[in-house]
């Protein structure tokens, strides 16, 4: 406890839906759960670069606040029984038919 405040530690555990895909020449790692996309040479370096971009993201929008409000525009819903926002049911949109991998990158994070 600081200054009579009480600190909480959140945890953030969970998988978030990926696909990759070339684009002009390079491996695009698109969550559509998230909006949220990044890309590298190889599968391999564009999940390492998500993976990166989901902690910034996380980190970002819990640092400031603004995590739920992002999530609900994304038309994830709140499920206040269980304390929880759960991702849309049909998250994937137009993504490109030349998908190369699907995956779930696992979150792992704490702010």
């Amino acid at each position: 406890m600081k200054g009579g405040l009480i600190m909480l530690k959140l945890q953030i555990e969970g998988k978030i839906p990926v696909v990759f895909f070339r684009d002009d020449g390079m491996v695009v790692a698109y969550s559509p759960a998230l909006d949220l996309s990044t890309c590298g040479e190889t599968v391999k370096e564009a999940q390492k670069n998500f993976t990166n971009c989901l902690n910034i993201y996380l980190k970002e929008t819990i640092k400031h606040g603004t995590l739920e409000r992002d999530l609900l525009k994304l038309g994830w819903k709140s499920n206040p029984e269980k304390f929880s926002i759960l991702p849309p049911e049909k998250s994937y949109k137009n993504i490109p038919v030349n998908i190369l991998k699907r995956t779930e990158i696992r979150v792992p994070i704490t702010a």
